[in-house]
């Protein structure tokens, strides 16, 4: 393993995966997206991770958005292999704030309540939008050079640009010169049947703790998941950016600055 995508949540971490599964010059696993490997606690066996990814002299990334929130999983991917080159991708907080709030309400994860007392008082969103506490995590790689934050908004706007940054950080330039496909995977949904939906999540985190990792894939190729699920107006996403935006701004003010600094660095303008 030469890369990792650490996270985080709702942040294109799907799209890459998708494009580095066809991308001849990077290996990933074909048996999981992501492993949950580096947040384990407890002596890690690294065979195991090994066997995840197919033998090949090719240079083998991971996509796992579930590492940014781990306070575990810097120290083992250092114990795994202290060079690893690390991308972590950070949104807007109230754009995040509103994507986490569709996805948690579409797989039954949340019970009904108001956007803006969510991003006040819930644990995982609190936590998620800590932006500088998820920084300081990987604080030992950002010193060695091996850390690339880069923001969601390069990816809505430049997603050749995104993905070609993205890349030459993991695995260095490309040799076969692939184009990612522009359109985004796992945009804004709602289910209209969250119960459904839930079942179907909760089933797969199931299958996975037991390893059944293809069952899983075989099951999402089916798409049926799909057919429970529809997009929803524009006008519904503004509603909800507008009732979150002053929660998130007086909770989070300090993630809203880091985020507003990174997009002026890579010239986007802040979603």
């Amino acid at each position: 393993m030469v890369g990792i995508v650490v996270g985080s949540r709702k942040c294109g971490t799907t799209w890459l995966y998708e494009n580095f599964l066809k991308d001849p010059d990077v290996v990933v696993s074909r048996k999981v997206k992501e492993s949950g490997f580096f947040a384990r606690e407890g002596e890690l066996d690294f065979g195991y991770y090994e066997g995840l990814f197919p033998e090949s002299p090719g240079r083998r990334v991971e996509v796992d958005s579930s590492l940014a929130y781990s306070d575990l999983s810097s120290r083992n991917i250092y114990a795994y292999n202290p060079q690893m080159r690390i991308a972590l991708i950070l949104r807007d907080p109230v754009e995040y704030a509103v994507s986490r709030y569709l996805h948690m309400r579409r797989k039954d994860q949340l019970s009904p309540a108001r956007i803006s007392d969510l991003v006040s008082r819930d644990g995982v969103l609190l936590r998620e939008l800590d932006y500088a506490s998820m920084l300081a995590r990987f604080d030992e790689f950002r010193r060695l050079g091996s850390l690339l934050v880069i923001p969601y908004g390069l990816l809505v706007a430049e997603p050749a640009r995104f993905y070609e940054t993205v890349k030459r950080h993991l695995v260095g330039s490309s040799g076969s010169g692939f184009r990612p496909a522009r359109e985004r995977v796992n945009v804004s949904r709602s289910s209209q049947w969250s119960f459904m939906t839930g079942a179907l999540s909760r089933a797969a985190r199931a299958a996975r703790s037991r390893g059944m990792h293809a069952v899983v894939n075989f099951a999402k190729g089916l798409m049926a998941h799909k057919l429970l699920e529809r997009e929803l107006a524009a006008d519904q996403v503004a509603a909800l950016r507008k009732s979150v935006s002053q929660a998130v701004m007086t909770r989070h003010g300090a993630s809203v600055e880091l985020y507003r600094r990174l997009a002026h660095q890579f010239a986007v303008d802040p979603e």
